[in-house]
């Protein structure tokens, strides 16, 4: 017989745990019929018809969701129904005489039970399940997993369970969230007094070790609360580290709930709202990615962060996506809920580990001491009566690099009277003072400003930076938060200065130990991105901050107006190096005009590496160094030379030819026949190439026997800048779709491709050259058997002449997937003498250059040189082209063909 449910809570006994949070008030209200529930399972015949009725009552609480119900109601109703089935399901067995106990345990212990959460369940028996039991509880458990329940149980003893339980934390920690379904609630009692305190892992031992779990938590996820597809269940700031202050509450205190922390004063009344509202936000957060996933899903990927965002209600406006508005405010909860687990952790600490212990106290002056490494205020007054101590205390942790941050109750004081700073307060003389003195002390700045972050301060004293905290920007380019983002920028620039001996950053690091002054590159990189969100350019809205700010602290006309052109001016170097021709010496001309000096070249320079490696430094290679290596270099030369004598093209030319004859010369090549070769030779080709590849080609291709054969050279580019790339020069028959066939042939083998240069040789052939690296961003090993390789593939595409038997079957990851927005193209023919410079901009797939490339041959085309730049999930490519008679695209019909043919083509294959 059916035992009787009512309308109540899920089954506890006195013993069992407390809930979390109560339910929010002010929301929608929700009730389920649970003895309707309980009268239906008894009319079911199988796990067929008990899965058909638990979907039915899930869809209701997934509706119930969508009407604002709050999702605190709906764990719990989902936890009791799963109640009601197993108490039924028990009390249809016959167990016999032996003592058994069916317990919950771990999420379902707590009574929270999300749509898709795991439902963990302990079996516990005094003796060892007998066989009849044991077919019993295998019957029970392939019941539920065909209800289709995601179902975690296991069978042990209670000695088995206390042996467990002493050795293995997490076992404790499951059993402290533990409740007793159905069965020997005595084996419930006596399990739950033999774990307690007495007998294993008292209140010290077990914070210890909660404490370490979580720090090597954090270290598996990057200490970073702001990753763009964050685990809201594993990430700082997420529900497992409240979880964990709950569970180490309720070993030190008996009882693990937020009202029960804010009772006995380990948190107060502002906190405990702050921690409900948090909780809150994300049980609503990862109730609605288990009903949009269909499955057991805790990370916020980007394919459901768009699908949550409308979910919640948010809109798009001119500014920001709605999908950033939401995980702006997620960032923001977050981090609001990571620094009060830091409160608690250090309370917990001070409460249990180093309660008895006498303090070490170190006085640094009449406001601060150290006490057992934290900083802390002397007394509870210092920030009523000397308010601009909310900035010497970061003053203070610079000057003594071995405090280990802020003390709890000192956080406390901070987080209450950061309210109070105001104008008044950014106007003060002391406090500008004071803030000046940290920037200039070079002293772990980053740090510092890390923990002026953390703790409210930072957002205070700078509004702008605080409307940037939490702000991400939909794409995979830009890995961090703005904020997150800048202060990575601002710790690179330390790091050249203090850590520069990597290859790719010896020359930053050189120029930021000569003559440059540090302070002005850490201002630059604290508001080169200030703007961000506002609409508009936030490079010029953000230099109208930064001088601003200089002006307000003292910083003298000639540094403010570097720092303000530094932050309008910081994406020029980078663009330029990307998707320009650093071979053309009107290129290196107008950007060493644009730059001015070569003290402004070099604060550039340090703010674009810091800025592009701080963006994503899984995107920042060997390629992107030496390009503004190269640029860096050829602008210094200019602005040596002098702006109003600018380099000769033709004493360029002269100068390479010459070199590059002697040395073939003393090869025994005859200079008729290189001549005889380089007559057809367009300027653009001696400009771009370097002497020793002026060479090498020259030599190959005198020395190719091959006839109309393609002749393939595979080698480390020659230039004097070191890359982790590889050169592929194809000699061969003009054939004028090649660049199709040849970009999805080094596709097919796993090659990236960084730059195209494609030149009509003469005699009716072509010189194409290729940069590229294989798929672990790496040159290809001069010996590598994929030489060969390479070169078959290559050569059997070239004399097929056709690219219709290529295809690709490789699919975009997951991840590029999830961005899905238009191509974007731009025409111009006043950027590159003689040349059309078309820029694409589109979501990357595999085959891409491929599509753009038969475009190109439709039109009849001619692609001369190509910048390819990949920056996450977006492609921005540069293509610089003429027709078949090499002449400029000026059409206005034919250019909007062309733009309208690779929109068509791109869009339809971008989810491919």
């Amino acid at each position: 017989m059916a035992p009787h449910v009512n309308n109540d809570s899920p089954k506890a006994s006195n013993t069992s745990v407390t809930p979390l949070i109560n339910s929010a008030d002010g929301l929608a209200p929700f009730e389920l019929s649970y003895n309707r529930f309980l009268s239906q399972l008894a009319k079911l015949q199988t796990a067929i018809e008990c899965k058909a009725l638990l979907q039915e009552y899930q869809e209701q609480m997934d509706a119930a969701f969508i009407a604002s119900v709050d999702p605190g109601l709906l764990i719990q109703a989902r936890s009791k129904l799963i109640d009601i089935l197993l108490s039924y399901l028990w009390a249809q067995e016959d167990w016999g005489d032996q003592k058994i106990a069916l317990i919950a345990v771990g999420g379902y212990g707590r009574g929270e039970l999300h749509p898709r959460s795991d439902i963990d369940l302990l079996f516990v028996l005094e003796t060892a399940v007998t066989p009849a039991n044991g077919e019993t509880i295998g019957r029970l458990v392939t019941y539920l997993w065909d209800c289709g329940l995601d179902l975690g149980h296991s069978v042990r003893t209670l000695d088995e369970c206390l042996g467990y339980a002493k050795d293995d934390i997490t076992v404790l920690t499951n059993m402290l969230e533990s409740r007793p379904i159905a069965g020997d609630e005595s084996l419930f009692t006596r399990l739950k007094m033999l774990t307690d305190t007495e007998h294993m892992w008292n209140s010290s031992e077990f914070f210890v070790a909660k404490r370490k779990e979580q720090r090597d938590r954090h270290r598996d996820t990057n200490s970073n609360e702001y990753n763009l597809e964050p685990n809201i269940k594993t990430s700082p700031g997420g529900l497992r580290d409240i979880q964990n202050i709950i569970w180490i509450a309720r070993r030190h205190l008996g009882e693990g709930n937020i009202a029960r922390l804010e009772k006995s004063g380990f948190l107060t009344e502002v906190e405990a709202v702050n921690l409900v509202e948090g909780v809150n936000f994300l049980w609503k957060v990862r109730y609605a990615l288990h009903m949009l996933s269909q499955r057991h899903e805790d990370r916020l990927l980007f394919e459901y962060q768009i699908k949550v965002a409308t979910l919640f209600g948010y809109a798009d406006d001119d500014a920001n996506l709605a999908v950033e508005k939401f995980m702006h405010e997620y960032y923001r909860r977050v981090l609001l809920l990571a620094e009060l687990n830091d409160v608690l952790i250090q309370h917990f600490d001070q409460d249990s580990v180093r309660a008895g212990e006498e303090e070490e106290v170190i006085t640094l002056n009449e406001r601060f001491c150290v006490r057992n490494g934290y900083i802390d205020v002397v007394d509870e007054q210092v920030f009523v009566d000397h308010l601009w101590a909310l900035i010497e205390i970061f003053v203070l942790m610079a000057e003594h690099n071995y405090i280990r941050g802020v003390r709890a109750s000192t956080m406390r004081l901070m987080r209450t009277h950061r309210e109070r700073i105001d104008d008044d307060f950014r106007n003060n003389p002391k406090v500008i003072d004071l803030f000046m003195q940290l920037v200039k002390s070079n002293r772990n700045v980053p740090l510092q400003f890390k923990r002026m972050r953390k703790h409210g301060i930072l957002s205070k004293y700078l509004p702008a930076f605080g409307d940037i905290i939490g702000k991400m920007q939909y794409d995979l380019f830009h890995m961090y938060t703005v904020d997150i983002h800048t202060l990575a920028v601002v710790q690179n620039v330390y790091r050249f200065a203090h850590e520069g001996s990597e290859q790719d950053y010896v020359l930053a690091a050189k120029i930021i130990n000569g003559h440059v002054k540090i302070e002005l590159l850490y201002l630059a990189a604290l508001f080169h991105d200030i703007a961000k969100g506002r609409g508009g350019s936030h490079s010029e809205l953000g230099a109208v901050d930064a001088r601003e700010f200089c002006q307000r602290h003292g910083v003298n006309e000639r540094d403010t107006n570097l720092v303000a052109w530094l932050v309008e001016s910081h994406l020029v170097m980078s663009t330029i190096s990307q998707k320009m021709d650093l071979s053309d010496p009107e290129t290196i001309r107008e950007f060493a005009t644009a730059v001015g000096s070569r003290s402004r070249l070099d604060y550039l320079f340090v703010l674009t590496v810091a800025d592009i490696q701080g963006t994503n430094p899984e995107l920042w290679n060997a390629w992107r160094a030496s390009l503004l290596r190269q640029l860096y270099a050829a602008a210094t030369r200019a602005l040596r030379r002098g702006l109003e004598n600018p380099v000769d093209k033709s004493e360029m030319i002269t100068e390479k030819q010459q070199a590059a004859l002697l040395l073939l010369n003393e090869a025994g090549i005859d200079s008729t026949a290189v001549h005889a070769q380089w007559a057809d030779r367009v300027d653009d080709y001696f400009l771009r190439e370097s002497v020793d590849d002026l060479v090498l080609h020259a030599e190959s291709i005198l020395a190719h026997k091959g006839g109309d054969a393609p002749l393939v050279i595979i080698k480390k580019p020659s230039d004097i800048f070191e890359t982790d790339v590889t050169q592929i020069t194809i000699y061969s028959p003009l054939i004028e779709n090649r660049f199709s066939f040849i970009t999805l042939a080094l596709e097919q083998l796993n090659l990236s491709i960084y730059d195209a240069r494609l030149l009509i040789a003469g005699g009716g052939h072509v010189l194409d050259t290729f940069y590229v690296q294989d798929a672990d961003d790496e040159a290809i090993d001069h010996d590598s058997p994929r030489i060969d390789d390479i070169k078959e593939k290559l050569l059997q595409v070239m004399m097929k002449s056709n690219a219709r038997w290529l295809s690709t079957d490789r699919r975009a990851s997951r991840r590029i997937r999830s961005f899905d927005w238009p191509c974007h193209t731009e025409f111009s023919n006043d950027s590159a003498p003689g040349l059309s410079v078309l820029e694409v901009v589109a979501p990357d797939r595999p085959g891409l250059l491929t599509i753009i490339g038969q475009v190109f041959f439709k039109h009849k085309l001619r692609v001369h040189n190509a910048k390819i730049s990949t920056l996450g999930e977006r492609v921005e490519d540069v293509f610089f082209i003429t027709d078949r008679q090499d002449q400029m695209i000026e059409d206005p019909e034919l250019i909007a063909a062309i733009q309208q043919d690779l929109k068509t083509d791109l869009d339809e294959h971008r989810q491919q």
